[in-house]
């Protein structure tokens, strides 16, 4: 695998964090991970030690210390023909590389990934499911359409509701707002019937996008606030800082620029202390605007100073 990783922002934050757990090959793509035996083989010991600093340092945003852990991984599992591993290397290589934006690169280990999962039919809704996320980040809405279409239908029951929720993401996308709507509440059920809190916050969210689309913006602060309160409780920075950004959204569309600045001031604070500088940047661009629209001058200044700051941080 090639490319290059930098410690960066991230674009599109993992849903459920690959792992691979069993020595059987049965590599575990989902939320859950099987006892590892007794009497694993030595490279697959290694290799599932790297997979798991890998996925600690990527939960930490060390981005370029995960890469070389999934590619020395992947290294491990190949030279044994473990497909499965190699599978899962390549799912975890892409959607970094897709977290850092290096979207070629993520296309590369992803098709990859997509000729070896005749080998390993099971972790094939997954391969699908991470190329139609990536050929949505690309502008393919058709293309991701047809991959996560194909992924709904090959998954099974326990995991439709990650596939509902991108196929809505999706259709939000074609303009199709009410098959969007649709399929969000239908992953926003199936999401709790799984007790996925994650995947329920995702559904809660494009709910949320849908009903700010529609110019209801008190429905929109229901759904983003719900939201929010699940990304606490299971401390996802990144989600926080989205929640609160769709906030100040709702509040910005409702003429309280007061509050939807103090809500996009928590963003910041949520994505300077994660380290997500490029994102604060983003933000507090547009939080200077509002203070300067509601005269808070001392604050845009600092804000002003901040970014100057950050941007030097950056280089």
């Amino acid at each position: 695998m090639s490319g290059h990783l930098s410690r960066g922002t991230v674009m599109s934050e993992p849903r459920n964090l690959v792992r691979v757990c069993s020595a059987l090959l049965a590599a575990s793509l989902f939320a859950g991970c099987v006892t590892t035996p007794k009497r694993e083989a030595l490279p697959l010991q290694q290799a599932a030690r790297h997979n798991q600093k890998g996925l600690r340092a990527e939960e930490t945003s060390n981005l370029k210390r995960a890469g070389a852990e999934f590619a020395e991984a992947y290294r491990l599992y190949s030279s044994i023909e473990n497909y499965p591993g190699m599978v899962t290397a390549l799912i975890n290589s892409s959607r970094l590389f897709r977290t850092a934006g290096e979207l070629e690169s993520a296309e590369a280990v992803t098709d990859r990934a997509v000729l070896l999962a005749v080998n390993t039919p099971e972790l094939a809704p997954e391969v699908w499911f991470e190329k139609a996320k990536l050929s949505l980040l690309k502008g393919g809405v058709e293309e991701a359409l047809l991959w996560s279409e194909k992924a709904l239908a090959a998954s099974p029951d326990t995991e439709q509701h990650r596939m509902l929720n991108l196929s809505a993401r999706i259709y939000l996308g074609k303009g199709q707002r009410a098959r969007a709507g649709e399929l969000a509440e239908e992953g926003l059920k199936k999401s709790r019937k799984q007790s996925d809190r994650q995947e329920e916050a995702n559904a809660l969210r494009l709910i949320g996008e849908l009903e700010l689309l529609e110019k209801r913006q008190k429905g929109a602060i229901d759904r983003f606030s719900e939201a929010l309160a699940i990304d606490k409780e299971l401390a996802l920075p990144r989600k926080i800082s989205a929640d609160l950004r769709a906030l100040s959204q709702c509040y910005e569309l409702m003429g309280d620029r007061v509050t939807a600045a103090a809500y996009l001031d928590r963003a910041v604070e949520v994505s300077v202390s994660h380290g997500d500088h490029k994102q604060a940047v983003v933000d507090l661009e547009k939080l200077h605007l509002l203070q300067e629209q509601i005269g808070q001058k001392d604050a845009a200044f600092k804000t002003e100073e901040l970014i100057r700051k950050l941007r030097q941080v950056q280089k």
